[in-house]
């Protein structure tokens, strides 16, 4: 998400830019496959896709490809297979890295659309053929797919259409590199997803570390309480600020909207309201519900309710790295919030 803001903002300032994807690896390497930066006519770079070890060589290119108006290139980066003209064999991981390099002034308008979409919680596939052994001057031409509706070839390049459906019959917002049946055509497919969320029960000064670290991570923060004078210090900060009662039916219709797939974190540190939002996410089954606390505190929030813990409540929230500050105690909790959204299972 942060990526494609950024894209716009370049658009939008009448910037020039390239979107660089890693689109393979193999060994060790800071980052995978799928991982992007930004880099604009002025050298300027945005994320980055190693520990530093290519991003000179990779702003090079990029103000190669702008300079020249050239639509692709792809730049490998070889750690573990062969000696690198670049890191050498004593420098950097001992991985290998193919990346793809897309100068996005040919489909520059389609960036808003893109946007725009992911602000609707839709995923958005890019796709760009990146060799052609029938046809060179297909390499470059890329297309995109919102969700439930027809792909849209950028650039009205329309002569291809049939080409590429051909090539990605089985893709569906996956990442990958897909071949056709006759190996003629390979195209590279990217998806960008909708921000990660968080909907945060609570507003005291203990909550100002967690959106702070949340969103630096770039996870978009849904806010909390029923005590509106709490609320000011997050103006700005957070997608939504909603001032509740400390009413049953109120915070259930609140959280009723929400996906259940969106953490819901409990820590107003109001037992009556504490207890009634942990009653309201437990009926609606949201699938990661963490509250502040020690155990024996969420056993009498479930006692207040009438309740029974169903599922894995985390309590205390947070990984255990010993956290003491407010500003530990926030990177636990996001700690175990990313835990959680990338399905990672290990300790």
């Amino acid at each position: 998400m942060k990526v494609v803001e950024r894209l716009l903002n370049e658009v939008t300032n009448n910037q020039a830019s390239v979107l660089a994807t890693i689109i393979g690896t193999k060994g060790s390497t800071y980052r995978k496959s799928g991982a992007k930066m930004v880099v604009n006519s002025s050298g300027e770079a945005f994320s980055q896709l190693s520990g530093g070890c290519i991003e000179f060589d990779l702003i090079e290119r990029a103000l190669s490809l702008i300079a020249n108006e050239q639509k692709i290139d792809m730049a490998s980066y070889l750690n573990l297979t062969q000696p690198d003209p670049i890191l050498g064999f004593d420098k950097g991981c001992k991985g290998d890295m193919h990346v793809l390099l897309l100068n996005i002034k040919r489909f520059s308008s389609e960036i808003q659309h893109i946007n725009a979409a992911l602000d609707r919680k839709e995923r958005v596939l890019l796709g760009t053929i990146i060799d052609s052994k029938a046809n060179p001057a297909l390499i470059g031409e890329s297309f995109v797919k919102y969700e439930n509706k027809e792909m849209k070839v950028l650039n009205n390049s329309v002569s291809f259409d049939p080409i590429i459906k051909e090539a990605l019959k089985e893709n569906i917002f996956n990442l990958g590199v897909y071949h056709d049946k006759n190996g003629e055509i390979t195209t590279f497919t990217q998806v960008f997803y909708p921000a990660k969320e968080i909907i945060v029960v609570g507003a005291g000064n203990d909550v100002i570390p967690v959106v702070e670290t949340a969103g630096n991570l770039s996870y978009q923060i849904t806010l909390a309480d029923f005590r509106p004078s709490l609320m000011h210090k997050f103006t700005g900060k957070c997608k939504e600020i909603n001032v509740l009662l400390r009413d049953f039916e109120e915070i259930k219709s609140f959280l009723q909207n929400k996906s259940r797939d969106i953490p819901v974190i409990i820590m107003s540190h109001d037992f009556a309201f504490d207890s009634l939002c942990l009653k309201s996410a437990m009926d609606l089954e949201f699938k990661y519900i963490g509250v502040m606390g020690p155990r024996t505190r969420l056993h009498n929030l479930l006692k207040e309710t009438n309740s029974s813990e169903k599922g894995k409540i985390h309590c205390p929230i947070g990984l255990e790295i010993g956290a003491k500050t407010p500003e530990e105690i926030a990177i636990s909790i996001l700690s175990e919030i990313i835990k959680y959204y990338s399905g990672y299972v290990g300790n």
